[in-house]
């Protein structure tokens, strides 16, 4: 046996005496962060990526109300620097209203916290910005109409599983 093999061998059997890697090459997150915890076939988006989408519901200041769940849904895939499709059109973004207020004169409010998103059929927990809805102000009331044009943007990374 080479003298490389044998260390190489041998260092493998401490970390996994250690607990500090397992028989199938993953890694303790304790030990060497989340990142090499994350599957290679992983897709991972950064923060800064733009998501476009549309509400799939109606929303008025007079029907809902903070804190309520309100469900958008993803319009054009969204892609890696490789191309790579990692959230494709028709995934579903989970939004909570923050704050929605009537107003006069056009000074009503409507804004959200986005929560997860769905994926595939699995289920991502979100770190994102809604940077706008459309919507308008109708008789005091504020009004985001169904298929309103939404806009987010992650402010954390997204990783989903391939």
């Amino acid at each position: 046996m080479s003298l490389q093999y044998r260390m190489s061998t041998m260092a493998l059997l401490v970390l996994s005496a250690c607990g500090k890697v397992s028989a199938e090459g993953g890694s303790d997150s304790r030990l060497f962060g989340d990142r090499t915890s994350v599957s290679r076939t992983a897709r991972v988006l950064p923060a800064g990526t733009r998501v476009d989408a549309t509400l799939n519901q109606a929303i008025t200041s007079h029907s809902h109300k903070a804190g309520q769940m309100v469900l958008v849904t993803v319009t054009t895939d969204v892609r890696r620097y490789n191309g790579r499709v990692v959230i494709p059109a028709g995934s579903i973004f989970e939004l909570r209203i923050t704050k929605l207020q009537p107003g006069s004169g056009g000074d009503g409010v409507l804004t959200f916290a986005a929560n997860y998103a769905l994926i595939r059929g699995s289920r991502y927990p979100v770190k994102a910005e809604v940077l706008s809805v459309v919507h308008a102000m109708a008789g005091g009331e504020v009004v985001a109409g169904l298929g309103a044009a939404t806009e987010l943007r992650l402010t954390g990374e997204l990783v989903v599983a391939k």
